[in-house]
């Protein structure tokens, strides 16, 4: 697999020592289907003798004549049909031509296609190989190969998959080219017998469970899902015009109806009002780069939406920057007491306002090494001012990539770490999303996206939120903070804590009593 003009068709053909595959040196692409060629392994074969083996040859995701989907669909019926009829998947290539100078979008979606049809479970079955060795600078193309090896290819290649140089000349001139080593034939064979060589069965790939194991539609799988999502991107997220930023007691006296709100929480340092920023295209709201905090009151950054937006055209989006929760000057009480009352208060005033809180936003830092006490009392705190609702529309973000573009091993291994520490979250609703360090604009935009589409399909069932009890998510919130309170004074048994922790605790959680319980029979709850 490979974009349009990697080297696929050449690959097979030179590999094959005969030209079964048409290969198009024009502007064009040739392959428009999925084309299998079989050739019998010889004799002295040292693992296959005699062995059948099929070359697959498919079309790119950035063919001339077909769109995206369509060649999806290809690509996951041959599968499907291989599977149905037991014919094994014993290894994937996936191309990419050295010669591209910058690794642009359709870069980016060819290799998450490919990444979601193979799963985790095949990516040691993968060679990730750059082509067109032949007619590039060496410092040029390993300066590239450098940046997709570190970056772009680094979750595969953290998967398990290898990494190969594969030159594919277009004429017999070419192959006698020997500045990059060994002869294009052997490239090309040591690629293919290395697959051939691996101590592995024979692997069943994500997308042909799917399809047939888990009977999804190709739309349905994780790959349909993928395109399916960077094609709404492509269209473009709506453009929200900037209006103005101000401080969060003073939008309670100018909010207007149908105001719809979206809380951002996390540690400090987290990019909160990074965050905010970007989507707002500008420096809207203080950002210190320095070792101290930068906020410590609530913020608001005032957008509208544009006339043409699917779900809210013409509304006012409110983008709320809180403090860290492990603020140490302003304290955690003081913090948690500063969200709940703005929330509190957006709730008295959207009694005949009907403004709404379509979702929420917790933000870690990547650079953290590890999950800290702060950091799961924070989690902890976020998850219970959510409530089992608010989850379903929250998004559980990772963020400041570019830290660790220079130990591009450490990101993935700390964003499982992550996950794991978020899994009940996750579970109950909540998704995860990474602040990229390619594009981390397209990705902020993304996350607002993702919150107000997924409110626009819950406020067809409103009365789930409404019905909501405030006593549970009162009684949640105290259990959680006394557990983690426990946990971060050095012991978790209430009898043995500090006598006046305990007395700051109980007036903390009488107030926090009477937030939750505040017009506990109102039917115009926004939480």
């Amino acid at each position: 697999m490979g974009l349009t003009g990697a080297g696929k068709s050449s690959f097979i053909n030179k590999y094959l020592g005969e030209n079964r595959m048409e290969v198009s040196h024009r502007l064009r692409s040739c392959t428009q289907d999925v084309e299998g060629t079989t050739i019998t392994l010889p004799q002295d074969h040292k693992k296959w003798p005699n062995r059948r083996l099929i070359l697959v040859d498919t079309p790119g995701f950035n063919d001339t004549k077909q769109g995206e989907f369509e060649i999806l669909r290809k690509i996951s019926v041959w599968l499907a049909s291989a599977y149905e009829n037991d014919t094994k998947i014993t290894g994937l290539i996936y191309l990419h031509n050295i010669e591209n100078t910058r690794v642009g979008g359709t870069d980016i979606l060819s290799y998450d296609l490919f990444r979601q049809m193979c799963g985790p479970n095949a990516l040691n079955r993968v060679v990730m190989a750059t082509s067109h060795w032949d007619t590039i600078d060496l410092k040029v193309g390993e300066s590239r190969e450098d940046e997709l090896k570190t970056d772009f290819w680094v979750e595969a290649l953290d998967g398990g998959a290898c990494y190969k140089r594969v030159r594919i000349p277009q004429s017999e001139k070419d192959e006698l080219k020997t500045d990059l080593g060994a002869k294009t034939s052997n490239d090309i064979e040591d690629t293919v017998e290395y697959i051939l060589t691996r101590q592995f069965d024979a692997v069943v790939t994500k997308i042909q469970a799917e399809l047939v194991e888990w009977d999804k539609r190709v739309a349905g799988t994780d790959a349909g899902e993928t395109l399916t999502d960077t094609l709404q991107r492509r269209a473009g997220y709506p453009n929200y015009s900037f209006d103005s930023v101000m401080h969060g007691d003073l939008y309670l006296s100018e909010a207007h109806p149908d105001d719809l709100i979206i809380v951002v929480m996390g540690l400090t340092g987290a990019g909160k009002s990074t965050f905010i920023n970007r989507f707002c295209g500008g420096q809207h709201l203080k950002v210190d780069h320095g070792l101290r905090r930068c906020t410590d009151e609530i913020s608001i950054a005032l957008l509208t939406s544009p006339s043409n937006h699917r779900d809210w055209p013409n509304h006012r989006l409110v983008l709320v920057d809180t403090p860290g929760f492990d603020d140490d000057e302003l304290g955690k009480f003081s913090t948690l007491q500063k969200i709940c009352s703005w929330l509190g208060s957006v709730e008295c005033e959207s009694k005949n306002m009907k403004m709404r809180v379509p979702g929420f936003v917790y933000l870690h830092s990547i650079s953290q090494t590890r999950m800290g006490s702060s950091a799961l009392l924070s989690y902890e705190l976020a998850r219970s001012i959510c409530g089992p609702i608010g989850l379903k529309r929250t998004v559980m973000a990772s963020t400041q990539w570019e830290v660790v573009l220079y130990n591009p091993s450490a990101g993935p291994i700390r964003e499982r770490m992550l996950q794991e520490a978020w899994s009940e979250a996750l579970t109950q609703g909540a998704v995860y999303k990474r602040i990229n360090a390619t594009n981390p604009q397209l990705a902020t935009e993304g996350v607002v996206d993702y919150i107000l589409r997924k409110y626009a399909v819950a406020a067809q069932t409103q009365n789930e939120l409404f019905g909501w009890d405030k006593r549970e998510a009162e009684r949640l919130v105290k259990e959680r903070f006394r557990e983690r309170l426990g946990i971060r004074l050095g012991d978790s048994d209430p009898q043995k804590q500090d006598p006046s922790k305990e007395k700051e605790e109980a007036g903390f959680v009488n107030w926090l009593r009477g937030f939750f319980v505040y017009k506990t029979a109102s039917p115009q709850s926004v939480l």
